[in-house]
């Protein structure tokens, strides 16, 4: 028999694999963006705060 301890155990791996593809997919389209911006900001001579 599977017991609902074992079962609640198991699904924290899915739940884990979901928030990580959710961050990632979050990350690829801001992060990037950002992480361009500093480098356009730095080959101009500019500091990224300006």
């Amino acid at each position: 028999k599977i017991n609902l301890a074992y079962l609640f155990a198991l699904s924290q791996f899915f739940v884990a694999w979901v928030l990580a593809w959710f961050y990632i997919r979050r990350a690829n389209s801001l992060f990037d963006r950002l992480a361009a911006t500093v480098r356009e900001r730095a080959a101009r001579g500019r500091r990224p705060a300006e």
